[in-house]
């Protein structure tokens, strides 16, 4: 699948959209920065970033001081189909190299394909069963696979359980059961014809089960039943969580390279 320019402002509008109505939510605010958007979610929150293609690097003095106000650091997530000129710019700011993710993406025409397994189901989550949800989800995440690794800095249970209870409020929430039992999670947000596959966590005893691969394909099928016509997911590179929807059919679209404001020290 091929990822143009215009491609890649598409979903980095829609991501930006996404976060900036989560931030909101909870207080924060969005700040637009060229072509791009700052949002501020939390001086801890994962949520609390700058995104999208068209920045307007000398506009950044202004978030640069509004988030250290609050005690944020500043990540820019720059997609690399950007003008390599912007990278530049960034670090004549002092910002420096923190961190990949592999945006990956999966066109959704023709038919769903879902395996049918006996031991597992996955269904749709229901609004009472939202704090199980989220117990899943934090309690995965916190506990990640050794080979996934992080590509962000770590962040407390506190701040990521607010964080995808802001995200949840908008997005369709998923469990995946083995044995009748809740053991799996996972999120699906839909923004101008892209479904947005995130939040997805497997209690760690249950892994390696193929809980993964049926929560992908159920939530394939929900996108095109919404009339999606593209699918995405975010991803560490090399991770096991990489391999897997590689192997489901997605193709790496482009990468962003996370960007951390560092400034010098007077001398």
């Amino acid at each position: 699948m091929f990822c143009s320019l215009e491609l890649c402002r598409r979903i980095e509008s829609a991501v930006a959209k996404d976060l900036g109505q989560a931030a909101e939510s909870v207080g924060g605010f969005t700040l637009e920065v060229g072509g791009g958007m700052a949002i501020f979610a939390g001086s801890q929150s994962p949520l609390t970033k700058v995104v999208g293609v068209d920045l307007d690097v000398p506009a950044l003095a202004e978030v640069e001081e509004l988030f250290a106000a609050s005690g944020a650091s500043v990540v820019v997530e720059l997609p690399s189909l950007v003008e390599p000129d912007v990278a530049l710019a960034l670090g004549e700011r002092g910002y420096r190299l923190s961190g990949f993710e592999v945006v990956l993406g999966q066109s959704l025409e023709g038919e769903s394909s879902v395996i049918v397994r006996e031991d597992i189901e996955v269904r749709q989550s229901p609004p009472g069963e939202l704090e199980s949800w989220l117990d899943i989800i934090v309690a995965g995440f916190m506990a990640p696979d050794e080979e996934d690794g992080s590509a962000v800095e770590p962040v407390s249970r506190i701040e990521l359980r607010k964080a995808v209870r802001s995200m949840a409020d908008r997005a369709d929430r998923h469990v995946g059961l083995r044995g009748g039992e809740l053991v799996a999670a996972a999120s699906m947000s839909l923004e101008d014809g892209i479904a947005f596959l995130g939040g997805a966590a497997t209690l760690r005893s249950h892994r390696r089960q193929g809980l993964h691969t049926a929560m992908l394909e159920h939530r394939l099928a929900v996108a095109r039943d919404h009339g999606a016509s593209l699918a995405c997911v975010t991803t560490t590179p090399g991770s096991k969580s990489n391999q897997n929807v590689q192997r489901r059919g997605f193709t790496p679209l482009y990468t962003r390279a996370l960007m951390m404001f560092s400034p010098r020290s007077p001398t």
